[in-house]
């Protein structure tokens, strides 16, 4: 019995189909899988960056809530302080704004001290642990701070004054290839173009008075007050700081043997 020539032609059909597919799975392994892999690299990575922008943005408005929160305050503050100043309180019919103002006042006030006070109380029992807890107290921590703060002082006013001697070099360079070269290049300047800066690569304008001419301590004499750290035998050194001269860098012998030597403890 002969087969219909439906069936033939659906097996000749699939005969076909099979080949076909056949043929796409020899090309399929025969294909790096290196595109498919940096695909999904990519894509893992704009993951990455869309949950660093969405935290980002949840931080970024929890910031503007609370800066909301706190301009409103301190807008109602204003009004009641301003009121306050026109108007005396015998003449005021409304004293319930006023006193719940002074009461959350207060209260701030009484929290920040709490917070205060547990910080120091922390760091008493902190110090009362040390090897050295006998020797140090209160008023010398406050000593070592004060010490500390000189130091960075000091240092920065010493890098100022190296800022500034740098910016006199770079002038006169500059000075000697035009006049000697007749080159008038800006081989300081990041971008020749500066039209096209935009605006997060400019940098703002630093000329001005010097902020650390003021001051009567010198970068050598702050590291000879950085001599306050604490050895193994908990001795507190103390400088003498009343022969501190008044420029930076006229005592550059003592800066170069002093080895910023406050800034570590010593071990003997």
């Amino acid at each position: 019995m002969p087969v219909p020539n439906e069936i033939l032609q659906l097996v000749n059909n699939l005969k076909d189909f099979l080949k076909q597919q056949k043929t796409m799975s020899t090309e399929l392994a025969r294909m790096s899988s290196k595109g498919s892999n940096e695909v999904a690299g990519d894509i893992t990575m704009c993951q990455k960056n869309l949950q660093f922008i969405e935290h980002n943005l949840d931080k970024q408005k929890t910031s503007v809530e609370k800066l909301k929160y706190e301009t409103n305050k301190c807008l109602q503050d204003f009004e009641i302080a301003q009121r306050n100043h026109d108007h005396p309180a015998m003449v005021q019919t409304d004293m319930e704004s006023n006193i719940k103002y002074f009461a959350e006042l207060i209260k701030s006030l009484q929290e920040k001290g709490n917070i205060l006070k547990n910080e120091i109380e922390n760091t008493q029992q902190y110090l009362a642990t040390l090897p050295y807890n006998n020797n140090v107290t209160v008023d010398e921590l406050r000593r070592i701070g004060e010490m500390y703060y000189k130091n960075v002082i000091a240092l920065a006013g010493h890098l100022h004054g190296i800022h500034n001697e740098v910016q006199v070099l770079k002038a006169r360079h500059l000075s000697f290839r035009r006049e000697i070269l007749n080159d008038h290049t800006n081989i300081f300047q990041l971008n020749p173009n500066p039209s096209s800066s935009s605006f997060f690569t400019s940098r703002p304008d630093t000329t001005g008075p010097n902020p650390f001419s003021g001051l009567n301590i010198t970068a050598s004499a702050a590291l000879n007050l950085g001599t306050f750290g604490l050895d193994q035998s908990g001795v507190l050194q103390n400088q003498d700081t009343s022969s501190v001269q008044s420029n930076f860098g006229t005592n550059t012998q003592l800066m170069n043997t002093t080895q910023f030597q406050g800034f570590f403890p010593s071990h003997k």
